[in-house]
């Protein structure tokens, strides 16, 4: 199973202090990679489909530009993923990238938690970003490029789902959920409101994919468990600021008891861009050992759009599927 999928989380700085996240704590506890450091680790990397430059807020770093053309010469499409309140700066970025060609292969992420300003803006930490988030999509639109909004379900906004949905279906934009990582403590009653609005988005979607994966967080708030297989690690990986490739970007985290803050795994390292070529890392022993330990030991179980989109090509091979469709 060849790599497929990259999240490269080129900063930990952040201009949003999240309750659900603590890249803005680690920021200044090591040194991020360079312009240089980065551009010679993406001369590394294997043919991808997808580079997703996220962070951290990834348009605080100034070289975002550089890195995202050279990244271009080694995936079929760029996807940058972002919080979306630095309006002008992220579409100056996407006007220079449209000057080189890549209006086909460019696709931007938004994260909203919410369907109300009070709830997005009360997780983010931030007056206003709501808003301003919005504003970054509208103007999006403008250029034509393709958009999308993520959603990261927690107690706090669990009753908002359908109406973010909705929002997205009105302005023409594709919608991801996931639940909050480590997996929230959801009684009877939230799951029953989840699995209702849920049970609504993947009947409006119409496709079974998109049931398999909804019906999936729902098995996930549960049970703890994934219906199939992960295969992180082998077809999606993470890098870090620092250059630290891991099998998956719950992996970093994988520090028991786990913490807000706490982040930085080695056990769980696969190896540095800095000190060899991606190419060569995904096939060092030290990778495969990495993610059996994963496996093993620190595996959070996690259900996320992320390493389920390119383990979608395994779906119909795997019994489980069908099995799990039918039930």
């Amino acid at each position: 199973m060849p790599l497929q999928d990259i999240v490269f989380n080129v900063t930990f700085r952040c201009n949003l202090h999240c309750k659900m996240c603590g890249y803005h704590e680690i920021a200044k506890t090591r040194h991020e990679l360079s312009t240089a450091e980065v551009l010679r680790g993406i001369k590394g990397f294997p043919e991808l489909g997808t580079i997703s430059f996220s962070g951290g807020e990834p348009t605080l770093r100034g070289d975002l530009l550089q890195l995202m053309l050279s990244a271009s010469k080694k995936a079929h499409t760029l996807n940058l993923s972002t919080n979306g309140i630095l309006t002008n700066k992220i579409i100056k970025l996407i006007q220079s990238l449209q000057e080189h060609n890549l209006q086909e292969r460019m696709c931007v992420t938004v994260s909203l938690d919410g369907a109300k300003p009070e709830t997005h803006n009360g997780i983010r930490g931030v007056r206003g970003a709501m808003e301003r988030s919005i504003e970054t999509l509208e103007k999006l639109e403008d250029l034509g490029v393709s958009r999308s909004v993520s959603m990261t379900i927690m107690s706090e906004n669990i009753n908002e789902v359908w109406n973010l949905y909705n929002f997205c279906r009105r302005n023409d934009l594709s919608f991801f959920c996931r639940l909050v990582s480590p997996r929230p403590e959801l009684d009877k009653n939230m799951v029953k409101a989840l699995y209702s609005q849920l049970k609504l988005v993947w009947e409006d979607m119409g496709s079974e994919v998109a049931e398999f994966y909804l019906r999936g967080i729902i098995h996930h708030a549960i049970t703890g468990k994934r219906p199939i297989p992960c295969y992180t690690g082998r077809t999606f990986l993470e890098i870090d600021a620092f250059g630290d490739a891991y099998p998956c970007m719950d992996a970093p985290w994988r520090i028991h008891p786990w913490k807000a803050g706490s982040y930085g795994n080695q056990e769980l390292v696969m190896g540095n861009i800095t000190e060899n070529p991606l190419t060569e890392i995904i096939n060092l022993k030290r990778a495969e050992g990495t993610i059996d330990l994963l496996d093993s030991e620190h595996c959070n179980k996690c259900w996320m759009e992320c390493s389920f989109r390119s383990t979608c090509i395994h779906l119909y091979e795997n019994p489980s599927f069908t099995t799990y469709m039918d039930g």
